[in-house]
C-alpha cells in the first residue's frame, strides 16, 4: 500500500501543473525503473517485481484522479 501511496500525490500534482497525464505516467514509469533496477544492482537484488507494479498503480491512480478532477472542476 505504502508504493501505490507514494506515486499518487506526486503523479495528481504533475498532472495538475502539467495537463499531461501521459507525460506525467510516462516519466513516473522510467523513475519507477530506475529506483528498481538500482535496488536490484546495487543491493544485491533487493528489487521486487511487485514493487513496480504497485508503484506503476500509484502513478496510475494520480494521473487518472487528476484528469477526473480537471473534467469535473471546468
Amino acid at each position: 500500500w505504502l508504493n501505490i501511496a507514494l506515486f499518487v500525490p506526486a503523479a495528481v500534482g504533475w498532472t495538475l501543473l502539467t495537463c499531461r497525464p501521459a507525460v506525467v505516467f510516462s516519466v513516473c514509469a522510467g523513475v519507477v525503473l530506475t529506483i528498481e533496477s538500482l535496488h536490484a544492482t546495487v543491493l544485491s537484488g533487493a528489487g521486487d517485481p511487485a514493487d513496480v507494479i504497485a508503484n506503476l498503480l500509484g502513478a496510475a491512480i494520480g494521473a487518472g484522479a487528476a484528469v477526473a478532477f480537471r473534467r469535473r472542476a471546468i
